[in-house]
């Protein structure tokens, strides 16, 4: 049996244009945190280890945690309640609309 994968479109709202567009903007780490998130995040968020997260993405568990606390003063993301050890995230749909 085959699998299929499914594929997504993520639209950039005009706040989250002119959010990355503004200098200084994002440093390199907390750049490609997000943008591993836009991708891997599912649309109504999910349950995140952040030593997990930064294995995968071969950074230090400091950078991952001081790049998602970045994204999360900065209203990129939005963390919810927490389960276990773990705290939801998700994309603030402010910024990003997934279709």
């Amino acid at each position: 049996m085959a699998t299929t994968k499914i594929r997504r479109a993520v639209v950039l709202t005009e706040a989250a244009l002119g959010y990355l567009a503004r200098p200084p903007g994002l440093d390199a780490g907390p750049s490609l945190l997000l943008w591993h998130l836009v991708k891997a995040l599912p649309v109504g968020g999910s349950y995140l280890s952040l030593t997990d997260l930064a294995q995968g993405l071969a950074m230090s568990r400091v950078h991952v945690t001081n790049g998602m606390k970045q994204l999360l003063r900065d209203g990129l993301i939005l963390r919810g309640p927490k389960q276990g050890l773990l705290y939801r995230y998700e994309l603030n749909p402010a910024y990003f609309h997934l279709l």
